[in-house]
């Protein structure tokens, strides 16, 4: 018996680092915002042309759907749209975005709702774009 104590209280924590060792690691299911800061050589250019231009040198991956004449982003980065959920645009160009529709900060800085879709808007000088996946 007294032998036997000793051997159950190694078995047992031996078992326990056994367990602790094949614990999986949490995933980590956050989205993380798309960031986008043109240079100076895309400015007057839309916005659109400018991912396209990243999508081409593989620094940005996007799908897009258009209707009509009007485009909406699908997905980015392998992150697609589903029903409740939506890549949603912000940007620093204050005559181009409405914070009545919404707002995201950014390292400290409130970026307004985009008021038109990437096709159409037009890049400013030091601008910033933001795509957040938003859940409604």
């Amino acid at each position: 018996m007294k032998k036997f104590l000793p051997v159950l209280v190694i078995i047992l924590v031996l078992l326990v680092c056994l367990c602790a060792c094949n614990k999986q690691e949490e995933k980590d299911d956050t989205i993380y915002p798309v960031v986008l800061q043109p240079t100076s050589e895309y400015v007057g250019q839309s916005l659109l042309n400018y991912m396209t231009a990243q999508k081409t040198a593989s620094e940005l991956d996007f799908t897009s759907s258009t209707s009509g004449s009007y485009t909406m982003i699908t997905s980015i980065n392998g992150i697609e749209n589903t029903t409740n959920s939506y890549w949603m645009l912000y940007t620093s160009d204050a005559a181009n975005a409405d914070t009545s529709w919404g707002t995201y900060e950014y390292n400290g800085v409130t970026y307004g709702s985009a008021t038109s879709g990437a096709e159409t808007l037009t890049i400013i000088s030091n601008g910033v774009y933001i795509w957040v996946y938003t859940t409604f």
